[in-house]
């Protein structure tokens, strides 16, 4: 596995703060009764942080199941430049209870981590990360996270330093399969 950049432990630390911060604002919405959602669009310009840089605004995400992979694809609304690794989007994926939890693992750059209730992270396995133009496309064995079988919720992010700087769907986590 490769080293994760130094941001992966905001990205982190974030994933605790985003479920906060869908609580405090009352956008949380259950996933026990929704469709599965392939394909989420994400408001441009939708705050402070985005409008500066185009490169961490996500305009659209979506997820596949195809011959065993799981896959992801993040747009964003400017050209992405792939060597600033501070820029790139991250899953979280949420596998048990509700959108109030904390997600349970994170796709960060080529890494898939657990995330442990004390917020504590362990690589897991290896996701191809690719990129072309403004999207950001992940790739993995799905046997590597046993838990996505039985369904998931799922979220693009990206962050600006500690925070999150936009999510998509804005409204909590979408529910696959």
């Amino acid at each position: 596995m490769t080293n994760a950049p130094k941001k992966l432990t905001a990205v982190l630390v974030t994933a605790g703060l985003l479920v906060a911060a869908l609580l405090a604002t009352g956008i949380v919405a259950s996933t026990a009764t929704a469709k599965p959602e392939r394909t989420v669009r994400d408001a441009k310009f939708d705050n402070r942080a985005v409008s500066r840089n185009g490169r961490i605004d996500i305009t659209k995400a979506t997820t596949d199941h195809a011959e065993g992979q799981t896959k992801f694809s993040v747009s964003m609304r400017a050209k992405i430049k792939p060597s600033r690794s501070e820029e790139r989007p991250g899953i979280f994926l949420n596998t048990k209870g509700n959108n109030r939890s904390s997600p349970e693992f994170v796709v960060f750059g080529s890494t898939i981590f657990r995330v442990r209730p004390n917020g504590s992270a362990t690589a897991i396995g290896e996701a191809t990360l690719t990129h072309s133009k403004r999207t950001w496309r992940f790739s993995f064995d799905a046997s590597q996270v046993k838990a996505l079988a039985d369904g998931y919720g799922w979220a693009a992010v990206t962050q600006k330093g500690k925070n999150i700087a936009d999510i998509a769907p804005d409204k909590g986590y979408a529910k696959s399969r």
